[in-house]
């Protein structure tokens, strides 16, 4: 039977990262964006490649974390990140990190994953 559920933990530049339980994150799939072109004839379909961001996570970060997280954010290197999912699979990748917000009414912040490679994401255990 499939599970799924929560991301269970995110590392980033070796700093873990405390994962909000209801946050749901957006795992890309395909390598193309698709476009259909009509002509007068057959449809040209248009092939646009697309890079597979990670995107939606949030996480629980105190006002120094927030502030460590930023300057890795600034950084122009990729670090590497392991996502751990519920469902016992465990993704990693070389990545830049984009950082959306941070409300701090509720201690949050959420942070997008930019793979730096084409190939993105490595499932580095089978699950």
């Amino acid at each position: 039977m499939p599970v799924a559920g929560s991301v269970e933990s995110v590392t980033v530049a070796g700093l873990s990262l405390d994962v909000i339980g209801e946050s749901a994150g957006k795992f890309p799939v395909g390598d193309f964006e698709k476009e259909g072109i009509a002509t007068s004839g057959a449809t040209i379909i248009k092939f646009k490649r697309k890079v597979r961001t990670i995107e939606g996570l949030e996480f629980s970060v105190t006002p120094s974390e927030a502030e460590l997280v930023q300057a890795i954010s600034n950084r122009k290197i990729a670090y590497n990140a392991t996502f751990a999912l519920v469902d016992g699979s465990i993704y990693q990748g070389p990545c830049f990190i984009e950082t959306k917000e941070r409300d701090s009414m509720e201690g949050k912040m959420q942070i997008d994953f930019i793979p730096s490679l084409k190939s993105a994401w490595t499932q580095i255990n089978k699950t």
